[in-house]
């Protein structure tokens, strides 16, 4: 059965509810296969004293065709992760609760806005040690398909993905990047001709673990 069909959108999503309602989400066992090589799991902690609070968004979208979700291209002028795929997100400014700076952070990364009671539940969190973000990854569901109004200085182009597509998460490929005169190998995740890998391929990869139990639900 396919994750975007009819069926999943009425009693899959049922299922992913409570999956993201569950005390013991895969979190670290999901994650660790798109784990940088060179990461000697830092990604799980601990965490820096010295740290900022973020939050992303999973934005879930209904289409002709079934459901996508969002990822953006990261414009190369940014200070943080410049030129990389991410999902909408952003710090957490004072006051805020998670979800509340996630649909902030889609709303002005994307033009989009999902009201909080659209929320479903949240993914393990994830601590981004190159810049000391720890990150906490929230689900939410868009009740039609919007038209994109990026942000010109944080989005240089939005990637549709099916969520059919995630399932080529479980294989990941390889690939490599100087840092100085260093080479390094890491694993990444290839979608439209982007190669997507990091915190945004660990955490959509705990999102495939929680799709197939979803689907094993229905």
């Amino acid at each position: 059965m396919s994750l975007a069909s009819n069926d999943f959108s009425q009693q899959g999503l049922v299922c992913l509810r409570e999956q993201l309602a569950c005390s013991k989400l895969p979190g670290r066992m999901s994650q660790r296969l798109y784990s940088p090589d060179w990461a000697y799991g830092r990604h799980f902690g601990p965490i820096m004293e010295e740290h900022y609070a973020a939050a992303v968004v999973i934005c879930l979208v209904p289409t002709s065709s079934g459901w996508i979700l969002p990822l953006t291209k990261r414009p190369a002028t940014l200070p943080d992760h410049p030129g990389q795929i991410s999902l909408p997100g952003g710090r957490i400014e004072p006051g805020e609760s998670i979800e509340q700076a996630a649909l902030r952070e889609l709303n002005e990364e994307l033009g989009v806005q999902v009201e909080p009671n659209c929320i479903i539940g949240r993914l393990s969190p994830l601590y981004v040690y190159s810049s000391r973000h720890h990150v906490t990854p929230v689900v939410a569901l868009c009740e039609e398909q919007p038209v994109w109004q990026p942000s010109a200085e944080e989005v240089e182009r939005v990637l549709e993905v099916p969520l059919d597509a995630l399932a080529d998460l479980a294989a990941p490929k390889r690939e490599q990047m100087l840092r100085g005169n260093v080479k390094l190998s890491f694993p990444a995740w290839h979608f439209q001709g982007e190669v997507v890998w990091g915190a945004t391929a660990m955490i959509l990869n705990e999102f495939r673990w929680l799709l197939s139990t979803a689907r094993a639900g229905v």
